[in-house]
């Protein structure tokens, strides 16, 4: 669901970082060495390709198992509030630097334009953004600037009745980079259900590839029924984002990455009648890296926690 850690932390921390005030770095997840996310697949390894999105069943579950699909009305409408709680440190060359928190609250709506024996057409809406609670000047200067875009802004976006999003047209020309991602990351709210019958109890991995600022994660979300009835179905989920030993560009600049994790938890809840869930997430976890500049060589470890929350309103 969720990754704009990076891209927020790149945006709003930037060169803002003070060290002279500099808090200790948070004990967050351990950096990982290997990539062992996805059994019997090597370390490092093109996981996806074809589909994007994997979805594979751990265990079905009890009897009596239904399929999962979504079923919303024509017409309705669903009112969301999704906030992103986060903080940032930065150990560069040995030094600790602190960014300051950040939260960001979107108000969004969510309109069914059609649905058909396979697909539902969906359009959602910016309605209001804004900073948490006592942002810092160059964070709520940014957040200002994005809301001045996206307020009002439509996209129009295609699922599949399994809650897998085939397509999506979004509503603002000329983004730049990190608004792009925030309009996108209805996307990353795609947790599609298993093809095959479920029931409580039941178990699968829903396995994809998230790219975020030039950082490209191998993702797996482990779904754990733990509510199930005709209206809605509700999962403990066991994320894991990681990243393997590789250089990317990210954000125009050729970066090593040596190792890097977040892990999180969280549960999820989706009615049948809704083209959106609602539910909560915790993640935390660091990125090793390292990059040459100018004839310089730095080495940086980005620690790094989120609580991502998505409600009615």
């Amino acid at each position: 669901m969720w990754c704009l850690l990076v891209a927020l932390a790149l945006a709003f921390g930037g060169c803002a970082a003070d060290e002279s005030n500099a808090a200790p770095p948070v004990t967050l997840a351990p950096v990982s060495t290997t990539d062992p996310v996805f059994s019997g697949t090597p370390a490092g390894s093109d996981v996806i390709g074809d589909p994007v999105v994997d979805v594979v069943v751990i265990d079905p579950g009890v009897e009596p198992r239904r399929e999962l699909r979504l079923d919303p009305p024509v017409g309705s409408v669903v009112e969301m509030t999704t906030t992103i709680d986060q903080g940032f440190s930065i150990e560069l060359d040995g030094r600790v630097q602190a960014i300051p928190a950040t939260a960001l609250e979107m108000d969004l709506t969510f309109t069914v334009d059609a649905v058909d024996a396979e697909t539902i057409t969906y359009r959602s809406q910016y309605i209001d953004m804004r900073a948490g609670p006592d942002p810092d000047p160059a964070t709520a200067a940014a957040v200002e600037e994005i809301r001045a875009q996206l307020v009002g802004a439509e996209s129009t976006f295609v699922m599949d009745r399994r809650g897998t999003v085939i397509s999506q047209t979004i509503g603002v020309a000329g983004l730049p980079e990190v608004t792009e991602e925030i309009v996108s990351q209805s996307t990353a709210l795609s947790t599609p259900f298993p093809a095959e019958p479920v029931g409580l109890g039941a178990r699968w991995d829903v396995r994809s590839q998230l790219s975020s600022s030039g950082f490209v994660f191998n993702v797996s979300s482990i779904h754990e029924v733990v509510e199930l009835d005709d209206e809605h179905v509700v999962t403990d989920v066991e994320l894991r984002m990681s990243l393997p030993a590789t250089t990317q560009n990210v954000m125009g600049l050729p970066v090593r990455i040596e190792a890097g994790e977040i892990v999180g938890q969280g549960r999820l809840s989706w009615p049948f009648a809704q083209v959106v869930p609602v539910g909560s997430q915790n993640a935390a976890g660091s990125i090793a890296m390292s990059a040459s500049r100018g004839g310089q060589s730095v080495s940086l470890t980005m620690t790094m926690r989120q609580r991502f929350e998505q409600v009615l309103r």
